[in-house]
């Protein structure tokens, strides 16, 4: 090193220790210095894929996979959440474990961690989530998302659809109407029937009130 515009000779380990880098790195520095003595060389890692990093094959195996199990919009809650639900007796662990053990098995592929699995299954979009909706959902809809071809479907679900988007927008209008009168000439009441009695549970509306 220099000192004063001197050379000065010290020990190499403890330079190396003093500032904590390795020989390697004071090697390289030296070899790419510039005029001045200035680093003009660049970081090799910079542009090149981590050598850990998971495939693009692998994720997409994963996501193949994934897509394999049947999910639901909220029926009555589109307008608060994107979400689309799975079964609500899976969660992650229980279809890593799947992955693992039969799919990876199937397709001879090498499984990727659980942690990258998790991270694959959060960036979906949109989001999947498996808990249960707390509203229930109709028999028309659960047909029309059942049904492997829609096509018959198609013409009353969307009918069907446009009654449920006219049935809310009155809903708000009669609740607005009430909280501008005040509720003194008008009031607009509402329950969740499913929500206070304690009967067996189904998200199917028709199934419930059978009940």
């Amino acid at each position: 090193m220099t000192h004063d515009g001197e050379k000065v000779r010290v020990c190499l380990k403890f330079f190396c220790a003093t500032f904590r880098i390795s020989f390697q790195v004071i090697d390289l520095a030296l070899k790419q210095r510039g005029p001045g003595s200035a680093y003009i060389g660049s970081d090799g890692r910079k542009g090149k894929p981590a050598p850990n990093a998971t495939s693009e094959a692998s994720k997409n195996h994963v996501k193949k996979y994934i897509d394999m199990f049947p999910r639901m919009e909220s029926h009555y809650c589109r307008r608060d959440t994107r979400k689309l639900y799975l079964a609500a007796d899976l969660n992650v662990t229980i279809m890593y474990n799947l992955y693992r053990e039969m799919y990876c098995s199937d397709e001879n592929v090498k499984p990727v961690s659980i942690n990258v699995y998790r991270s694959i299954f959060r960036s979906y979009e949109p989001p999947l989530s498996f808990h249960v909706p707390k509203k229930d959902q109709c028999t028309q809809c659960n047909c029309y998302y059942d049904a492997t071809d829609k096509t018959p479907l198609e013409e009353e679900w969307k009918l069907h659809k446009k009654r449920q988007t006219e049935a809310m927008e009155m809903k708000d209008f009669d609740k607005k109407k009430s909280l501008e009168e005040n509720c003194v000439t008008f009031r607009a009441i509402t329950f969740d029937l499913e929500a206070i009695l304690n009967v067996t549970f189904s998200a199917d509306f028709k199934i419930y009130y059978k009940r």
